[in-house]
């Protein structure tokens, strides 16, 4: 399968005249060796998982999502790998090397990393997207087919290992495809298909290489998270350094961004690592705003460092809060200090939003609360200086009570949510 490798050399080449006039550290990720590795990995991938795997202007299955995030977070491992191993032949004898023969060492770490790695890397995520699809159908029709035979291309290119299970039959369900599900190293073009034949008595023992003891069906990992050397070097570092996972985690927002239609056919940006426990939340309340209001919307990254503030409402940064106590005006003082108060996501940003969702009320509860639902909302946007703005969202139906709104301006506009 041939892949477009050209424009890395003038990438390696910038890093290394970075790196060695110390404008950056290893761990100043690079973007762009960052983007160009995902969209060739992303490129193998897409044309091995098919139809359900998307286009990353498109929202692609759950399933996709975590794969796609994978490759992602991959090419951050492999930048940092890259980079850490440039920057170790940046001094030799106690002395800096002239910048010349620093060139000539990015230039083979160019060779190993981007033309010879991410060839094996793409077919890898190639076959594991192929064969992630593939387990999908298994799972459909196990109770006719329950077991899976390995199989190989039974051509002189198989290794002598994988020769040892040819033919081998083991349930779907078992232990063995755990370890054992291709592919089981770079290159590795065996499969499996679907049987109703009696699993194999004796199974022999091959070595797989620990990075590729996955399953990727089953771990929605094409790159192993926990045994990948390029993952393991990324979490040594991060134990003792606070900005190698600053770096990691920050460059998820430059993440590509999927594309979420509307029930009116505008457009919302999904960050690939928008969380997805509060997806589909944050989409209804994101369309809403779309749809009603003319905004535009975006649903962030989630980082599992500093606060995460989800939504992005016209290049304002803000939160969503969906009060569950029956008292609403309590909901609503509960979800500005939430947000807002010591330790809330919303806390220290200068001109933020926050949008309450009212769904989980009845229309009949709203109307008769309307004067405290004014009042609270009122006094609370007034307290928290930060805040310019706060969304009531209500059945589809949304409005936005702006800081210098007076309170029968207010009034009227939650008389319009109604």
């Amino acid at each position: 399968m041939a892949i477009d490798l050209s424009g890395w050399e003038k990438v390696i080449n910038q890093i290394a005249k970075d790196l060695h006039e110390g404008k950056i550290k290893p761990t100043d990720l690079n973007k762009e060796s960052i983007s160009k590795t995902f969209n060739t990995l992303n490129e193998g991938a897409a044309d091995g998982y098919g139809k359900g795997w998307g286009q990353v202007s498109k929202m692609p299955s759950r399933d996709a999502i975590l794969l796609q995030r994978n490759l992602y977070k991959f090419s951050g491992a492999k930048t940092f790998t890259m980079l850490e191993e440039l920057n170790s032949k940046m001094v030799k004898d106690g002395k800096i090397v002239p910048f010349s023969d620093f060139k000539k060492e990015a230039l083979k770490l160019n060779n190993q990393y981007n033309l010879n790695h991410l060839q094996a890397e793409y077919q890898t995520a190639n076959h594991s997207a192929k064969m992630a699809v593939n387990w999908e159908t298994y799972q459909r029709d196990k109770a006719r087919f329950p077991n899976l035979k390995f199989k190989t291309q039974e051509d002189t290119r198989v290794s002598e290992e994988h020769k040892k299970l040819k033919d081998i039959i083991a349930p779907i369900d078992g232990t063995f495809w755990k370890n054992h599900y291709p592919p089981l190293r770079f290159r590795c073009r065996c499969y499996t298909v679907q049987t109703s034949a009696e699993a194999s008595e004796n199974i022999p023992k091959v070595e797989v290489p620990p990075e590729f003891q996955n399953n990727v069906a089953i771990t929605k990992e094409i790159f192993s998270e926990s045994k990948h050397p390029f993952f393991q070097l990324a979490k040594r570092g991060v134990q003792g350094r606070q900005d190698l996972r600053q770096a990691l985690e920050g460059s998820k927002e430059n993440a590509p961004k999927y594309t979420h239609t509307t029930p009116k056919g505008r457009k919302v940006a999904v960050s690939m690592f928008a969380d997805l426990k509060d997806l589909a939340s944050n989409l209804k309340t994101a369309s809403t705003a779309t749809d009603a209001l003319g905004i535009k919307a975006e649903i962030n990254a989630h980082k599992s460092v500093g606060k995460n503030p989800e939504l992005k409402f016209d290049d304002k940064i803000g939160d969503k809060v969906a009060p569950v106590t029956k008292n609403i005006k309590r909901g609503i003082s509960n979800a500005f200090d939430d947000k807002l108060k010591k330790g809330g996501q919303l806390r220290n940003i200068e001109d933020t939003f926050i949008s309450v969702d009212l769904d989980g009320y009845t229309q009949t509860e709203i109307s008769a609360n309307l004067i405290d639902i004014a009042k609270q909302t009122n006094a609370k946007i007034k307290t928290f200086k930060n805040v310019s703005s706060c969304f009531l969202e209500f059945n589809g139906v949304m409005v936005i009570i702006n800081k210098e709104d007076s309170f029968e301006m207010m009034l009227k506009k939650l008389n319009d949510l109604i």
